[in-house]
């Protein structure tokens, strides 16, 4: 609640002064805290305004954020196809730059694996989780779980892969990663 009377705080100055790159910055931060929150009513909101900024600037990390944002919409509204193509589009956004994705990769990479997992397609799912990594450090326990699926992922063991990676999903929806 304080970090989003910040960020509405920052954007009204934003609006104010005409500070594009602020003004990103508070919409993806506020979309961000609504996403947290699982407040989908909110993240459609916002997410249009946030592409609206985010397309006229050269730095392609507010895109991918948008759109990893898009990811999780099209995950909470149970289109596997759009998360694939829209992690996709990520990836191509983010290819060559240093940090692009770096604080939005959890956003699209959780709902991939999820996809993925549910597909039964758990290459994918293994390899979007071992990407999250890339992105950030986990809780022990979900630390854990993670190296647990992608350990028997290795040894070829796809059932208890598969039941790693459901706790693992289910660990990280409960500590609001997704």
């Amino acid at each position: 609640a304080e970090a989003q009377d910040h960020l509405e705080h920052s954007l009204a100055i934003a609006e104010r002064i005409g500070e594009t790159g602020l003004l990103a910055y508070s919409l993806q931060g506020l979309t961000m805290t609504a996403l947290r929150r699982h407040d989908t009513a909110a993240v459609r909101a916002l997410v249009p305004r946030v592409l609206a900024e985010a397309e006229g600037m050269a730095a392609p990390d507010y895109l991918a954020g948008a759109k990893a944002c898009l990811a999780w919409l099209a995950w909470q509204d149970r289109h596997p196809d759009d998360v694939i193509k829209l992690a996709e589009e990520i990836t191509t956004l983010t290819t060559g730059t240093p940090d692009a994705g770096l604080y939005y990769g959890p956003v699209h990479l959780w709902p991939l694996a999820a996809v993925h997992l549910e597909a039964g397609h758990l290459a994918e799912a293994v390899a979007a989780t071992r990407r999250l990594r890339d992105h950030t450090q986990f809780p022990a326990g979900l630390e854990a779980t993670l190296t647990a699926a992608s350990q028997a992922y290795d040894q070829d063991r796809p059932d208890l892969t598969r039941d790693h990676l459901t706790a693992a999903l289910d660990l990280a929806r409960e500590l609001g990663y997704f």
